[in-house]
């Protein structure tokens, strides 16, 4: 099964099913032309290139992109590198931030901006090379609309950036898009992130899922949509009591495998003339009592060759300086919890912290046993990896997250 079973990290104990997998140039200068229908003269710019395009960005812009590969990277991680937050200074609505292997676009406090390929979804295609790096992200935005634009990492295989991201945004409308891995989620939304509309697009192909949306608020709705070929399904996190006020809902749309098993079974998303996959039956072990003994482990060491994508079931959470079982600072159930890690050292923590964590892992120079995961603002964790001989290949990890 080319699926990796990700469901749950465990930040005491964690069984590991074993499951191992391996994961341009600037678009051409093209001339500047009328606006694409839907624009206004007044403020429309045409660009045809990743510099002009950053400099277009503001409040009510509407951008339209001639055709062509634009790779973000090729321009923003030499100024990144030679100007750094001076770079940023200059700008008050675009800003680039470091993502540990690269810099990435963070788009902030614009209202009513619009960014429009000048022909059909696939002549204009935005590209990033960072694994770490979204493609591109959006804070404390509104009005903004993004249509008829391919999005995704230079090379397919296992990111932990994702191809969209929306935080603390409202009203946004996507049209016409092609969103693809490598990309860990296509579209991540959260921090109050509200009314979003999804028309005639496509997501494909991410290491994790299509969707990830959490602590959001009104409706997100998606029409003759194609979620398809993604490792994982849709993540749609919201109180039970529906005091977040969250709506998901698909007219219309088609589902892969793992989409389709992440939604044909939920009743808070409304699903309307949709079309599913079969999903394939696994069985239900979910019954299995586990013992756990930790004097009959062995901690043993692992090398980046170990790991393809692994997957954690979770075993149990507790305080270690009390014992007592705890639940997550995400507020989830510990079920709902898991990490990922993969073979080149990188990883993510969805469903512990509030948000989803990605975060860079290596081996402890003195216990290549342990691993040491170092996140970008949420604080480094530990984790220490045990065997049982008698379970093989069943792997346990030990997880160490402040005082759980």
């Amino acid at each position: 099964m080319n699926r990796k079973l990700v469901h749950c990290l465990e930040t005491a104990f964690l069984v590991l099913f074993l499951s191992l997998t391996g994961c341009g140039a600037n678009p051409s200068d093209a001339q500047k032309s009328s606006p694409v229908e839907g624009t206004s003269a007044e403020n429309a710019v045409t660009v045809g290139g990743t510099e002009e395009l950053l400099e277009a960005i503001r409040p009510g812009a509407e951008i339209v992109l001639t055709p062509g590969r634009y790779d973000l990277s090729a321009y923003i991680d030499g100024i990144w590198e030679q100007e750094g937050e001076t770079w940023n200074s200059r700008h008050e609505y675009v800003q680039l931030q470091d993502c540990y292997d690269g810099a990435e676009i963070l788009v902030r406090g614009v209202d009513g901006l619009s960014i429009t390929g000048q022909s059909d979804t696939g002549a204009q295609e935005l590209v990033i090379e960072p694994r770490y790096a979204t493609v591109f992200s959006f804070e404390n935005c509104s009005a903004v609309k993004l249509s008829n634009l391919t999005l995704g990492h230079t090379e397919g295989g296992e990111c932990s950036g994702n191809v969209l991201d929306f935080y603390a945004c409202s009203d946004v409308e996507l049209r016409g898009l092609d969103l693809y891995g490598c990309g860990s989620t296509g579209i991540e939304c959260g921090n109050g992130t509200g009314n979003v509309s999804v028309y005639d697009s496509i997501i494909r192909d991410c290491s994790n899922g299509p969707l990830f949306l959490y602590d959001c608020t009104g409706k997100f709705a998606f029409h003759n949509c194609a979620l398809t070929g993604s490792e994982d399904g849709v993540y749609f996190l919201h109180n039970e009591d529906d005091s977040d006020d969250a709506e998901l809902a698909f007219y219309q749309c088609s589902f892969g495998e793992m989409e389709s098993a992440s939604l044909a079974f939920r009743e808070d998303v409304y699903t309307e003339d949709c079309s599913w996959t079969e999903i394939e039956e696994y069985a239900d072990d979910t019954d299995v009592e586990i013992i756990l003994d930790l004097e009959a482990l062995e901690t043993f060491p692992l090398d980046e060759e170990s790991f393809g994508d692994t997957g954690w079931t979770c075993y149990s959470m507790f305080n270690q300086q009390s014992g007592e079982s705890v639940a997550p600072p995400s507020g989830e159930d510990a079920a709902d919890v898991y990490i990922i890690l993969r073979g080149e050292g990188t990883g993510v923590l969805p469903g512990y912290f509030p948000e989803s964590v990605p975060f860079l892992w290596e081996h402890d120079s003195d216990n290549p046993e342990n691993l040491i995961c170092q996140t970008r603002n949420s604080g480094n964790f530990y984790a220490t990896t045990y065997q049982n001989k008698e379970t093989w290949p069943t792997f346990w990890l030990s997880l160490q997250i402040a005082e759980t």
